[in-house]
Order: C-alpha cells, then sequence, then structure tokens
C-alpha cells in the first residue's frame, strides 16, 4: 500500500543516494521529510540502503513528529534510526525514547534549551540504551556546548562538525577549536573553552533577510 507520490518518492531517494552518498565514507544517509511515510516503511527502503549505508544510521526517515510511525521503521530494519535535531524539548525526546523510534538522538543545544536541557536529554537516552550524538548547523559556538556535552556523556556517539573547524569558524574565535585525525581534542579553559573574537563578529555583520536556514528541495551540487 503507498501513496500517489510513492514512484517520486523512490526516484528521489535513489538519485539522492547515488549523487550524496559514498560507500565507504559516508556515516549515515539523511532522508530529512523527503519521504512519505508509506515509502518509508516499504522494504525497499532498507534493500536501497543497505548498499550504501555500512558504519551509522539513517536520520529522519519520516517526519520527527510522528515517533509512533519511526518506530514502525526502526523495527522493520536493522539499520540504527536518527533523530532529534528539530525536536526541541525533553517531552518530544522522551515520545521518542517511549516508542523506541530511534537508537541515536540528536538534540541540537541552540533548540532545546541549552547545555543543561541537552544534558536532561542525554540522561535521558542513557536510561534506554540510546546513544546521542549532537546536531551543528550553525557556528563554533553552538560546536564548543556541543563538545562539553559529548565529553559529559557516557553515551556519546559522535560529533557533527563542519567539515575541519576551519575557515570563517577558526577566524571569529581566538582560539580555534583543536582538530586532529578526524578528532576533536576537548578545550581546557573555562566555560564552553572557547572565546569568539567581536572583532571579526562585527566586521561580518549579517545581511541577509532570512530568519532562519532555508532548506534544499534538491541535494546540494
Amino acid at each position: 500500500m503507498g501513496c500517489a507520490d510513492c514512484d517520486d518518492c523512490e526516484k528521489l531517494l535513489q538519485r539522492y543516494l547515488d549523487r550524496e552518498l559514498n560507500e565507504e565514507e559516508r556515516l549515515e544517509a539523511e532522508a530529512h521529510l523527503a519521504l512519505c511515510g508509506w515509502c518509508a516503511k516499504a522494504y525497499s527502503f532498507e534493500v536501497s540502503l543497505r548498499r550504501y549505508v555500512r558504519k551509522c544510521c539513517s536520520e529522519e526517515p519520516v517526519p520527527p513528529e510522528s515517533p509512533e510511525e519511526m518506530a514502525c521503521v526502526a523495527r522493520a530494519t536493522s539499520i540504527p534510526i536518527a533523530t532529534g535535531e528539530r525536536l526541541t524539548t525533553k517531552y518530544e525526546f522522551s515520545r521518542i525514547l517511549a516508542t523506541g523510534a530511534a537508537a541515536i538522538l540528536q538534540p541540537n543545544l541552540g533548540r532545546v534549551g541549552g547545555l543543561l536541557e541537552g544534558k536532561k536529554i542525554a540522561g535521558m537516552a542513557e536510561a534506554h540504551y540510546v546513544q546521542i550524538a549532537p546536531h551543528l548547523y550553525s557556528g563554533p559556538v553552538l560546536g564548543a556546548a556541543n563538545i562539553q556535552l559529548a565529553t559529559c556523556s557516557p553515551n556519546f556517539l559522535l560529533l557533527e562538525g563542519i567539515l575541519d573547524w576551519g575557515g570563517f569558524h577558526a577566524e571569529i574565535l581566538r582560539r580555534p577549536i583543536a582538530y586532529e585525525d578526524g578528532f576533536v581534542i576537548p578545550p581546557t579553559e573555562p566555560g564552553l573553552g572557547v572565546e569568539l573574537d567581536e572583532e571579526v563578529a562585527r566586521a561580518h555583520p549579517y545581511d541577509g533577510d532570512e530568519l532562519h536556514l532555508v532548506p534544499l528541495s534538491q541535494p546540494a551540487g
């Protein structure tokens, strides 16, 4: 059983996989609402991904606001399901855990209320034997907070970064985040461990008119 757009879902998934995933390097496949619920639950979903995803997880195969449906996917596949970057409260994460919808939670500290709430979510996940992979889509200050959460969470899995933490994200900090051989070296300075270079920030004011990041409807590149 499926919807009228199932053929389009299948074509979109295959095009994304062919263009964006490298069998030896890619850690996860991100569906991010591109597929309808019926397609995500279909057996062909796992068969398509199995060729590519060998190391980590499938991210948000269905909309995260419906953990019951995501749990159906989790029960139907051996690929670990990851979700959480769009959620904003520990109560939403509680539903994910209660339904068994995901094996990996991806709280975004900029959305869930900061380090304290993020640590509560990490603790809830630990009690369910679920791992965390803090989400990062913005800049190095949020990244620094993620590092602090990662270092004090025994169920930490991996740290999301933006390339190698270099470029402007290094320039805007007085001391860049240390990155070596694929690993972040946790800072020893107090607080988040980083200090914003306000002169660099003032020299690069935001002059756009978008209130938030706008997702692309097609793979980039």
